[in-house]
């Protein structure tokens, strides 16, 4: 993923359109020091690029940048939360300067 970050909700739909973008995102806020498996706290994992789920090499178990989140069961997907990401600060911001 390239280092630019989506500064508006236009900007962020446009950019999160992708879902492997979208996913990598999450997962790079989520996991900001590299994946560490929910179940065991394993490092090591395989990647399944088309699932997008990540399989811990030492117990075995996938999960989704949503397993363990208040996400997990919600439909939405990748591309919804990091453009709410993206609106959620913007309205932080926006209280924070009134």
């Amino acid at each position: 993923m390239d280092n630019h970050t989506p500064q508006t909700l236009m900007e962020a739909i446009r950019y999160f359109s992708d879902l492997d973008v979208a996913t990598e995102y999450v997962a790079s806020i989520r996991w900001p020091d590299g994946f560490i498996c929910p179940n065991c706290q394993g490092r090591e994992y395989s990647y399944l690029k088309t699932r997008r789920l990540w399989k811990c090499k030492a117990c075995k178990k996938q999960t989704s940048v949503k397993k363990g989140t208040v996400f997990e069961d919600s439909p939405l997907g990748a591309s919804t939360v990091a453009r709410g990401s993206v609106a959620g600060r913007q309205l932080q911001e926006r209280h924070q300067l009134v």
